[in-house]
């Protein structure tokens, strides 16, 4: 049995250690919007390649993880690799006839994003528009209010101020 003195120095260093991993270890957030969020977050704050190793091992793991396949989307996208970025955003979006739901439309939003960052404007414009309706369609406010942010964005720019205003 290890001496009160000692228990007084090691049970700090073992808090501290288990607690200072555990703010370490990359998360994936259980909503798109917070996925992009976090992704934009960890590009920031150096901490890129720990957390897109992390959703990676995800997404491996289970290739089904939709969540990890838009914040590896997401990464890719921050890091001007549209192919690969378009590659993992395709089997998020809708299909026709189907029903967008929020990782669908925030799907479409990284799509615009990346189309965006290329100037590819008129497709970014499209791409935003029909995020906005697939965000309403899955009623998801936000992801509805982020596409249609973007999209008066372009439009003032390229249709001018009040175009976008009326956005």
């Amino acid at each position: 049995m290890p001496s009160p003195s000692r228990r007084a120095i090691v049970v700090p260093a073992l808090v501290g250690i288990i607690a200072s991993a555990s703010l370490q270890q990359p998360s994936l957030p259980r909503s798109p919007s917070a996925v992009i969020l976090a992704a934009e977050q960890a590009v920031a704050s150096h901490r890129a390649a720990a957390v897109r190793q992390d959703w990676l091992a995800r997404l491996r793991h289970d290739p089904s993880n939709r969540l990890a396949r838009l914040g590896v989307a997401s990464f890719a996208r921050l890091a001007y690799d549209y192919a690969a970025a378009d590659s993992f955003i395709a089997p998020l979006l809708t299909r026709p006839g189907g029903r967008p739901d929020s990782i669908a439309a925030w799907a479409r939003i990284e799509a615009g994003l990346s189309a965006g960052q290329q100037w590819r404007i008129r497709d970014a414009d499209s791409l935003f528009a029909l995020a906005a309706s697939e965000g309403a369609m899955a009623r998801d406010g936000s992801a509805e209010g982020g596409a249609m942010t973007r999209l008066a964005l372009i439009r003032g720019r390229t249709q001018g101020v009040d175009a976008g205003l009326r956005l």
